[in-house]
């Protein structure tokens, strides 16, 4: 199956061709095939289990057993230590956060300072513009990491992966056990990173969430490549989403 239509003036940031990942001798994933362009925002879809977190842990070198291309702005990057794969400019969200809970806001921010590419396209991300983006940061800046509520925590792991001046952003799950109030404000945040030229890979369940950020979707079902193709087509197409979203 294809990776789907993608705008042809949008070069591939990221490809991955036939990906076979294996955690020892279980397979996880099943030549999965797609990618993401240049500046836009591809939903990974799919229930629990279905091999999305396996997807982007693949694609930053974090425990899966790799087998078949993975690429990067052109560089093959299977194989590479998940620190130098960060340092080309793919950024990493985990599902569980993972940020310093005994730092403050601000100081877990400055963990995740590194200095933007020399051919970096747009301003760099600063405190204060992430203040900008999540206001509700901003009068947290002094608090630790836990003394702030878990939609707090996921807009902090999100700003802190940003001061690493990402190309691609992959997020695991960023509306999960968040509050309806707290989903519609992340998914604004998230557009407006993307409109700010960040590619994106979002793994998620949360189809509402997803719609608003990404203009084309791939599902995957027990590690492979169900479907494929723009997020219109997959809410015109009932069947597949039943099949492979339905809980």
């Amino acid at each position: 199956m294809s990776p789907g239509p993608r705008p042809e003036t949008q070069t591939p940031m990221l490809c991955l061709r036939d990906v076979d990942a294996f955690y020892g001798r279980a397979q996880v994933l099943f030549g999965l095939t797609l990618d993401v362009g240049t500046g836009e925002a591809l939903a990974l879809l799919g229930r629990n289990g279905a091999g999305k977190s396996t997807t982007l842990k693949s694609i930053m070198g974090l425990g899966p057993q790799v087998r078949g291309a993975i690429t990067f702005r052109g560089r093959d990057i299977v194989g590479l230590p998940s620190d130098e794969i960060a340092r080309l400019g793919i950024g990493y969200v985990p599902e569980d956060r993972r940020i310093f809970r005994d730092l403050t806001v601000i100081e877990n921010l400055e963990v995740g300072r590194r200095s933007p590419p020399d051919d970096a396209s747009g301003p760099p991300w600063t405190p204060q513009r992430l203040f900008d983006l999540f206001p509700n940061l901003a009068t947290l800046r002094n608090r630790r990491g836990d003394e702030i509520s878990g939609g707090e925590q996921q807009m902090l792991a999100l700003a802190r992966t940003l001061m690493g001046n990402p190309r691609l952003l992959l997020l695991d799950e960023p509306s999960e056990g968040l509050a309806p109030v707290i989903v519609e404000g992340m998914a604004r945040a998230v557009a407006e990173i993307k409109a700010g030229g960040v590619s994106i890979l979002l793994s998620e369940q949360n189809l509402a969430f997803a719609r608003a950020i990404a203009e084309r979707a791939a599902v995957i079902e027990h590690g492979r490549l169900r479907y494929a193709g723009t997020m219109a087509e997959l809410m015109a197409d009932a069947a597949i989403r039943h099949a492979c979203l339905a809980v």
